[in-house]
């Protein structure tokens, strides 16, 4: 029998195929009812859904831009748009007043030497929404350190008082379909598709341009 996997709900500034335009900070997601984000429009006029004022898409919306800008910390790093053999890690902060999220502590592993560990210092656990790292030479699916360490990673975050449904951003190597050329991918996985990703499906996509709410 087949194992049925779970359907993947892509939020946050993700797309699932290549084929699909990453959605923009003001496309309603499916299901979703319009935020009217000025007062003073035509009362004929639909009103407007701002991904940024629902408080359900805002930390996805500035988690992925801060998993974006640790991207090309990495790059800048390595002196290598494309990385080179040694892993990279962040961690992805949220400013519990502004809702901001801040790509921090960088951490360079040494060459083939397996994963590099998440740095928290100055920070904590409590406010950590996001770990991103990078595969170097490799896909950008979960490792089996990455599935033994995820359970792990989310308890010390609820066990410092943060939240649930930590974010898992992978960067590795990846294409377009059958026939195109290999280039970075940042993927994210959390609680709700992690095991999937053992099973070979890839998690949503993350825009490498995208931009936090308050820009």
């Amino acid at each position: 029998m087949t194992d049925v996997l779970p359907p993947i709900l892509v939020t946050g500034q993700r797309r699932q195929i290549a084929a699909m335009h990453f959605p923009g900070r003001m496309n309603s997601p499916s299901g979703e009812q319009p935020i009217e984000v000025s007062g003073e429009g035509d009362p004929e006029d639909p009103p407007i859904y701002d991904r940024c004022a629902d408080p359900a898409q805002q930390v996805d919306w500035n988690a992925d831009a801060a998993a974006a800008e640790a991207l090309r910390r990495f790059q800048n790093s390595a002196g290598d748009p494309l990385l080179d053999n040694r892993e990279r890690s962040m961690v992805l902060i949220r400013n519990p007043v502004t809702g901001m999220v801040t790509a921090e502590n960088l951490e360079v592993g040494v060459p083939g030497a397996g994963e590099v560990p998440f740095n928290v210092d100055g920070f904590g656990w409590a406010n950590v929404v996001g770990l991103i790292h990078s595969h170097p030479g490799s896909r950008s699916f979960p490792s089996s350190a990455d599935l033994y360490n995820y359970p792990v990673w989310q308890g010390l975050v609820t066990q410092a008082g943060g939240s649930q449904g930590l974010r898992l951003y992978i960067v590795g190597a990846g294409n377009d379909g059958p026939g195109t050329p290999d280039r970075l991918m940042i993927r994210v996985y959390n609680q709700t598709n992690i095991a999937s990703g053992e099973q070979g499906q890839a998690g949503p996509e993350v825009n490498q341009n995208a931009l936090p709410c308050n820009v």
